[in-house]
């Protein structure tokens, strides 16, 4: 299967809203019941957490698979799909570790936070992998 640009700027756009969308909707569920700590400074200039993180961490992850996806496909022709699939689950597992570098993060931020990298995670492979709602054959 060939990858155009079209088919792979659609994957990226179906899994980028979905992602972002669900991850909203988890911030305002998990500030509302205080499990994400909206007064905590996130980084060293005393910022504090907010939407706009959530918005890029489920933006530009899928940005950067879609280009190692491409690239995949045009070094690795047959095999580049399960390759993905290794290193975006490779990739995931990594990720869950970044909650941690915050200072100070209580652990129910941290879960919170792991389980929206986990959704980002998800949404990416089913949409990049699965040839679901796209017209390839």
């Amino acid at each position: 299967m060939k990858l155009t640009f079209k088919s792979l700027s659609l994957r990226i756009l179906k899994a980028s809203l979905t992602s972002i969308t669900i991850n909203i909707a988890l911030y305002l569920l998990f500030e509302s019941y205080n499990i994400i700590d909206t007064n905590l400074p996130i980084s060293p200039d005393g910022r504090l957490f907010s939407m706009f993180p959530v918005l890029f961490a489920s933006f530009i992850p899928i940005l950067a698979a879609g280009i190692i996806f491409w690239v995949l496909q045009l070094i690795f022709h047959k095999y580049y799909v399960q390759i993905f699939k290794i290193l975006a689950s490779l990739i995931l597992v990594l990720s869950l570790g970044t909650p941690f570098t915050i200072q100070a993060v209580p652990i129910k931020m941290v879960l919170g936070l792991s389980f929206m990298l986990i959704v980002v995670g998800i949404s990416t492979l089913y949409f990049f992998t699965y040839k679901i709602f796209t017209h390839e054959k």
